[in-house]
């Protein structure tokens, strides 16, 4: 049910401009017996790897608590790779995909065809925010409607013109009525490093009117039926000698058929978001039962579901279309490459176990557990463990649809794939032993006379006694001896107006906590036994908590440069016993004790040379500078080796922080997401990027040099002048 439910919900955000026609019609194949490879073998991949397979992502380093996959840092770093080396857009080829669409479009085809003939400039572009829009035009649809084909407008005229012998019907001009713009899909990838949900929102954007979202496009799509329905009404009443009473209800009993398509899709709208279930199929099947329920659905509309994953894999119009669409993300992604095949994804939907689903309001949440691949490796991680022992793992695979705002802009996907481990607490054990004692006496007797003698006797004797005893047993007890924060983090720019700090500061964030199993003896004296470490992984688990670059500059500071505590905000960090060794919601320490910070420069935006205020000096500064940019000979020269905020006492070396950090905050007639731009002094911090300097700086400067005299704050005066 859900596959079914996501392919609803999908197919309404992107079939609505087209749906005044019931152009795809796609069904299944039966099962077929082509094997499908089994996705078993397990490798421990890194997020610096450039292919990725379904293992991979799957993979989850092994540890003695739950950890997650993390795929979605590892599409993150994709992203970042991308936009670093400026493939930030293409092409989309939809030509293959038309054709498929026309073949499975059953009686429709001709209609199918000249509809999808209208879409064009299908393209990629991830944007300034890192996020992933794809986009499409739509052409003349009033044109292909048209066109004299069966289902299509232009026929229906035509059969008019004939029936009731009425030219009229065959001079409408279609093209009164304007339908066509652009589709707009945006995928959310900006913020993968952060989370590993992905919002999707739909915009079309008509070319007579402005952007709107899925449920302002099925209503305009009603108003362009009903303008359809108007020019036939009008060739109607144009026409002397027919039943027009008659002509205009067999009028709005054919373009009813389009309203019925409108309303088809409304009704799909609605349910999705209102979609309300509970089902468990680990008895029925698992994936195969909640296909089964699928296909129930699928039949009462003459359509049928595969039996399995294999099955769907195997069909061959979503075998043709998944690779169609994977060769194309290859090619874009280049030189990551994702090696998922259809098949992969198929026979891991048939592993899967205890499959439920829970939906309510259009929160839709598919869950299923597996086989962890990389079991005897976590196991192997207590054989030294004295207090607890190894009793299995496995992990959990939740997919989550958010579709109860898709009337507004879109549905949000979620994938995460958990470890649980089991364990159990070792039993103790007690001994007894036997002792033997022998004691030996013996005795001397000595005399002394003329005639001497001596006599010496002796006896011994030994006995034998046997006790039961315990040996001594300690109490085994493992305890924290310590626990801190790894962290590998970079500096960041920011001005005062800043509302947060950026999250892609801190490169990696580990939270290491060190056990010491041993135990106390009859004098108090502490013996440790060995030790071990637990490493939590808190890279997406962090905050700065209530700190922004806003209310952390100071005007009295002197060097722009603060430290800004981490924050973890992850469940609580518990020891075996359940005690809570760091909470949600601490500040972070490392560990040389000391508290676990990034480094943030952060300065008023304008204040080119750094003296604390900003002034018409600042608009000199970067008048002088692009003209030292630029040189007397027109060659563009390395900002790296001029410095901008030359009377500064740090920075005397133009390729140094804060000849980077003036050049931030000179900058301000930028185009540079917020996304992105803590990391960007004359040039990114990873790539080396150069910024823009013009004379449309200074005179920003200026300018708000002037609102803030006449009253005007900071903030209002910046809006002002940047929009």
């Amino acid at each position: 049910m859900k596959n079914s439910l996501f392919k609803r919900a999908i197919a309404t955000a992107a079939a609505v401009p087209l749906a005044l026609t019931q152009s795809l019609t796609y069904s299944f194949a039966a099962d077929t017996d082509a094997s499908v490879p089994a996705a078993t073998t397990t490798a421990e991949t890194t997020s610096a790897s450039n292919s990725f397979d379904l293992n991979s992502l799957l993979y989850i380093a092994p540890a003695k608590t739950s950890t997650e996959s993390e795929w979605n840092l590892k599409l993150d770093g994709v992203i970042d790779q991308l936009i670093q080396d400026g493939k930030t857009t293409g092409d989309i080829e939809i030509a293959d995909l038309a054709k498929t669409a026309v073949a499975n479009a059953g009686d429709v085809k001709e209609i199918a065809s000249a509809l999808l003939g209208t879409i064009s400039d299908a393209k990629y572009t991830i944007n300034k925010d890192g996020d992933v829009v794809v986009s499409a035009k739509v052409g003349d649809v009033s044109a292909a409607l048209s066109k004299n084909f069966k289902y299509s407008l232009g026929k229906f005229a035509a059969d008019l013109a004939n029936k009731y012998n009425a030219p009229a019907f065959n001079a409408i001009d279609f093209s009164k009525v304007v339908v066509g713009g652009t589709i707009e899909i945006k995928i959310g990838t900006s913020q993968l490093g952060l989370e590993t949900k992905l919002p999707v929102e739909f915009t079309f954007t008509p070319v007579d009117g402005s952007a709107l979202g899925p449920q302002a496009t099925l209503d305009y799509t009603k108003e362009k039926i009903a303008a359809y329905k108007a020019l036939f009404d009008a060739a109607a009443d144009a026409s002397d000698g027919i039943d027009k009473a008659a002509c205009k209800a067999e009028i709005a009993k054919n373009i009813g058929k389009y309203d019925d398509l409108y309303g088809i899709a409304q009704r799909m709208l609605d349910r999705v978001m209102k979609f309300t279930k509970t089902a468990d199929y680990s008895k029925s099947g698992n994936f195969a039962g909640l296909l089964a329920e699928a296909n129930n659905w699928a039949q009462r509309r003459n359509r049928t579901v595969p039996a399995s994953g294999k099955a769907l894999a195997n069909n061959a119009t979503v075998a043709k279309v998944y690779d169609n669409l994977k060769t194309q993300l290859n090619n874009a992604a280049a030189p990551a490459s994702f090696d998922i095949s259809a098949a992969d994804l198929g026979a891991f939907a048939d592993t899967l176990q205890n499959v439920k689903l829970d939906a309510a309001e259009g929160k839709t949440t598919l869950t299923g557990s597996f086989e962890d691949a990389e079991a005897d490796l976590v196991k192997a991680l207590f054989e030294s463990d004295p207090a607890l022992d190894y009793d299995g793992s496995y992990k959990i695979f939740t997919a989550t649809l958010d579709a109860s705002s898709l009337d507004e802009k879109g549905v949000t996907v979620e994938f995460t794939v958990k470890r649980i481990v089991n364990t159990k607490a070792k039993e103790s054990t007690t001994t007894s032993s036997t002792t033997t004692t022998t004691t030996t006496t013996t005795t001397s007797t000595t005399s002394s006379s003329t005639t001497s003698s001596s006599t010496t006797s002796s006896t011994s004797s030994s006995t034998t006694s046997t006790t039961s005893t315990t040996t001594t047993t300690y109490l085994t007890t493992t305890a924290v001896a310590t626990a801190y924060a790894e962290l590998n983090a970079t500096y960041g720019f920011y001005t005062n107006l800043d509302e947060a700090f950026a999250a892609k500061q801190v490169n990696g964030l580990e939270i290491v906590v060190i056990y010491n199993t041993g135990y106390t003896d009859e004098n108090g004296t502490s013996h440790v036994t060995s030790q071990e470490s637990q490493v939590v992984d808190a890279k997406m688990n962090f905050s700065f908590g209530d700190k922004t670059p806003a209310n952390t500059y100071s005007s009295t500071s002197t060097d722009f440069k603060y430290e800004i505590p981490v924050v973890y905000t992850g469940e609580d960090i518990k020891d075996y016993a359940g005690n809570t060794i760091i909470a949600s919601g601490s500040v972070l320490s490392l560990a040389n004790g000391q508290t676990a910070t990034v480094t943030a420069y952060i300065g008023l935006k304008g204040d080119a040379n750094l003296d604390g205020k900003v002034s018409a000096i600042d608009a000199t500064y970067v008048l002088s500078y692009a003209a030292d940019l630029s040189g007397m000979d027109g060659e563009v020269k390395d900002p790296q080796t001029l410095r901008l905020s030359k009377q500064y006492a740090g920075a005397e070396d133009p390729s140094g922080i804060y000849d980077n950090f003036a050049a931030f905050l000179a900058d301000v007639k930028n185009d540079v997401s917020p996304l992105h731009a803590w990391s960007l002094g004359k040039g990114s911090i990873t790539d080396g990027t150069s910024r823009a300097f013009t004379a449309q700086d200074a005179s920003a400067i200026l300018k708000f040099c002037a609102l803030v005299q006449d009253g005007g704050t900071p903030a209002e005066a910046w809006a002002q002048i940047i929009k």
